[in-house]
């Protein structure tokens, strides 16, 4: 059996529990979004400069910002797409997460908790394909949701989920590795 590279980063330092789960996606489909980006982005360069003479651009501004915030999105999924890692800092009391685009990196967001857990939210499982005698079988692919209990209804509540997909083998790993974090702050396992 043949597995996909694994996308994440897991390590444990005196005081926090760090991830960084990288994105990996289809080539074949960033070659054909950034095609239709390219275009597009050239489509809007066409018009301001080469149909639009100098009087008339004041007509063709709010087309212009227009386009530019429809652009906006599918340039934010490429980058993303190509250059994406979401970051997830644990210690014992807060989960901090943070995303990075490549060119751009949004700031950590704090979420406070009393006790934690985590599990795997399947996405997707994987196809299997038979050559001679040999399968090669992709895994399973989820995301990590985690949650906390609330006191009053003894309920889980959840507190946030990853965006980037890993396989099941690298969710049991981010298990462990959490596990021993807690272990070794509380002498048993919050999870």
């Amino acid at each position: 059996m043949i597995k996909r590279e694994n996308n994440s980063v897991i390590w444990n330092d005196s005081l926090n529990f760090n991830a960084i789960l990288k994105v990996k996606s289809d080539k074949k489909v960033m070659i054909l979004l950034g095609t239709f980006v390219f275009l597009y982005f050239s489509a809007l360069v066409f018009l301001t400069f080469f149909v639009a003479d100098i009087h008339s651009l004041k007509n063709y501004i709010p087309f212009i910002i227009f386009t530019i915030i429809i652009l906006v999105f599918p340039v934010r999924y490429l980058l993303w797409n190509n250059y994406g890692e979401e970051s997830i800092i644990i210690n014992e009391t807060s989960l901090s997460y943070s995303f990075n685009y490549g060119i751009l990196k949004t700031t950590y967001k704090t979420i406070n908790f009393e006790n934690l857990g985590i599990s795997f939210i399947k996405e997707r499982a994987g196809n299997e394909v038979k050559i001679d005698e040999f399968v090669y079988e992709d895994q399973t692919f989820g995301i990590i949701a985690f949650y906390t209990w609330n006191s009053t209804t003894n309920s889980p509540t959840i507190l946030y989920e990853t965006t980037v997909q890993i396989s099941y083998d690298e969710f049991l790993v981010f298990d462990d590795k959490i596990n021993i974090y807690f272990s070794e702050r509380a002498g048993d396992s919050f999870l």
